[in-house]
């Protein structure tokens, strides 16, 4: 993978990443309170794609830092998959503050569902799971951008990810 990041006196490619974790040390480089976009060009040394979306960040001026002691999240929330792209498994992420009913589903480009994930009463805290690239059927999904939903109590939340096969 390759993750370009553009915005205030920063244009650059950290080139060669391996993993789908990054830990970026050199923050300085960065201007405080300022946006930055960034996009990942994955490539098998002959094809290269790039992410769907250019994404941005806004870098803040931390003031203070407050931790989650009792090991519960204190909002909903469904974090990004990772990896993504991915083939052919993706884990996905997401926070209960408080039990309730979750359904989730993966849905492909044209709104149509493609597979339910969960349809049940979760506890509060942080869930895992992993997505096999399979529908309803359990046949293999095409290489393509899908959606995956919550829906959690009130809650609701989209994000997309890319199947590259």
């Amino acid at each position: 993978y390759d993750l370009y990041i553009s915005g205030p006196a920063l244009d650059t490619v950290i080139t060669g990443i391996t993993d789908t974790t990054l830990s970026y040390s050199d923050l300085q480089r960065f201007v405080k309170n300022s946006n930055y976009l960034w996009w990942v060009i994955a490539s098998d040394g002959e094809f290269a794609v790039s992410s769907a979306d250019t994404l941005g960040f806004f870098y803040p001026d931390i003031l203070s830092v407050k931790e989650n002691t009792d090991g519960l999240p204190v909002s909903f929330a469904l974090f990004q998959n990772y990896p993504n792209p991915f083939n052919p498994t993706t884990t996905i992420r997401f926070a209960l503050p408080e039990k309730t009913r979750v359904i989730l589903r993966i849905y492909n480009m044209l709104g149509q569902e493609i597979r339910t994930l969960i349809n049940s009463d979760k506890q509060a805290g942080y869930h895992t799971l992993i997505w096999n690239g399979l529908n309803n059927t359990g046949h293999p999904v095409a290489s393509g951008v899908y959606v995956y939903a919550i829906e959690a109590g009130t809650f609701r939340h989209a994000r997309k990810m890319l199947l590259l096969k």
